[in-house]
């Protein structure tokens, strides 16, 4: 059975970033999670009309999180995640290509855990659906 778009997309993010060697996830771990941590988020997917075949775009938002002692690292990591997924050309049941131009990825501080400042990588990528 083949997968739908978005599930196919999700399905081998993650596997890329495991492959990679991260701990990933597909929603915010517990608490107690030792960081870094990677979290693919988001899909997005805005077909276009052919008469029998689904083409158009999909979008994905990949999270990265580290403690304030690991922006480096975390910024290694985002660069190995970016490249690996805009060389991306085949997924299990679509064809795709990234749109690297409107792709971005960007790293802030985040205090949203109290007492705590963590930071935050944001991967943003676009796929056209071949």
């Amino acid at each position: 059975m083949i997968k739908t778009i978005d599930q196919d997309l999700f399905d081998t993010l993650f596997k890329i970033s495991t492959v990679l060697g991260y701990d990933t996830f597909d929603v915010r771990p517990p608490s107690s999670t030792a960081y870094p941590f990677v979290q693919i988020g988001d899909v997005h997917v805005t077909p276009r009309a052919t008469k029998n075949v689904l083409v158009g775009s999909s979008f994905i938002t990949i999270e990265l999180f580290g403690d304030h002692t690991q922006r480096k690292l975390l910024s290694d990591m985002m660069g190995a995640i970016f490249m690996a997924a805009v060389n991306l050309r085949q997924l299990q049941g679509y064809r795709v290509a990234a749109n690297i131009s409107a792709s971005s990825s960007r790293m802030s501080k985040d205090t949203s855990v109290p007492n705590t400042i963590l930071w935050h990588g944001v991967i943003d990528l676009e796929y056209r659906i071949l």
